[in-house]
């Protein structure tokens, strides 16, 4: 048809347009233009959605032609065209930054798995990130948080507090340190975002683990068969630029587990978020609980009144019977067994999901 885009090059203008507005809006991160930036959702939703039906036939009196008609009918298309192209691109953007992977992976003193788990809804990809890395020091930063909002623009500025983050812990800076930059650079640079956090830091030479968090829920810590929370919270990311943050610290002993997450993982509609936690940490203590005793390769002996009773048993061709081997229980992978357990409350929100496991003695 005559005047029709190829889906392709509509694509391709959709990127150009978004990646052009990069040097025309403020971005959180001086020399960052590799990270998308886009008109607010509001705006951008605004310009994607066609008026209501009802709108539109006030505007253009009380009976509208076929060619109106017709206009109404394209621009619905092209609407989901450019709500299905963003989706494209924000569930890349995640892809990019927090690549999936099955396996655990091993850093300084502690084996660390992570999950992102998106939401139903494709149009509720967002602003949920974590961050497992080795520092300079030999320290081990560990983190998760989540924008506000969903969509591309919450994806892009997921995309720039995590890296932030991250260039403040390789600085040296402490969980504390870390938050009190951010909520600044929030509050100055881009005060229509909201987010919370929560970032720690773990030095396997003592064990030692300092952290702190803005608005998030707490992190579980799973001790033998024991689960409980370690609470030192603070105030959300870009409420207010006055707020301060203080870390907590704990000493970790061998095998203990650390569990970080979103509020999708506990969230749920009409519920509590307390609720939702304590359900959480019933679900960890239940993977972490004691494993099946193995059964007997033999049965038991039967009492000796009963076994009177019984036939004799005549070893066939002068063969005694014997038992079958015996194969001891393979033992369990806490690890994987917590991370197995974890099922977000709320489907309609993107959810990660953090858990790292002691593995090393001090040196």
């Amino acid at each position: 048809m005559a005047g029709r885009i190829a889906p392709g090059r509509r694509l391709a203008a959709w990127k150009d347009a978004i990646l052009k507005s990069v040097n025309e809006r403020r971005l959180l991160l001086p020399g960052g233009p590799d990270v998308i930036e886009t008109a607010p959702e509001a705006e951008r939703a605004a310009a994607a959605e066609p008026a209501p039906k009802a709108e539109r036939a006030a505007a253009a009196g009380p009976v509208p032609d076929a060619g109106e008609a017709a206009a109404e009918s394209s621009g619905s298309r092209e609407g989901a065209t450019r709500r299905a192209e963003e989706n494209w691109l924000t569930a890349s953007l995640h892809e990019l930054i927090m690549p999936a992977s099955d396996e655990p992976r091993v850093l300084p003193g502690m084996r660390v798995a992570a999950r992102y788990q998106p939401a139903v809804a494709e149009a509720y990809l967002g602003g949920d990130w974590y961050q497992a890395i080795p520092l300079d020091d030999g320290e081990v930063l560990l983190a998760v948080g989540d924008v506000a909002g969903h969509g591309l623009p919450a994806a892009s500025a997921m995309a720039k507090l995590r890296h932030a983050i991250t260039g403040l812990a390789f600085a040296g800076h402490d969980p504390a340190e870390i938050l009190g930059v951010l909520n600044r650079m929030l509050c100055r640079l881009r005060p229509d975002v909201l987010a919370t956090a929560l970032v720690a830091r773990y030095r396997p030479a003592d064990r030692t683990l300092r952290w702190t968090h803005a608005g998030h829920p707490p992190m579980l810590l799973a001790r033998s068969n024991r689960v409980e929370r370690l609470l030192h919270p603070g105030v959300l990311l870009g409420v207010s630029e006055d707020a301060t943050y203080t870390c907590g610290s704990v000493r970790l002993h061998p095998d203990d587990l650390l569990v970080m997450f979103t509020d999708g993982l506990i969230e749920k509609r009409g519920g509590d978020l307390y609720e939702g936690l304590d359900m959480l940490s019933r679900a960890v203590a239940g993977a972490i609980g004691p494993a099946p005793v193995a059964s007997s390769p033999l049965p038991p002996a039967l009492p000796s009144a009963v076994a009177a009773l019984l036939p004799p048993v005549v070893p066939a061709l002068g063969v005694a019977p014997t038992a079958p081997p015996f194969t001891p229980p393979v033992p369990r992978d806490r690890l994987t067994a917590v991370m197995d357990a974890m099922a977000p409350s709320n489907e309609a929100d993107d959810t990660c999901v953090l858990i790292a496991q002691v593995t090393s003695a001090p040196a």
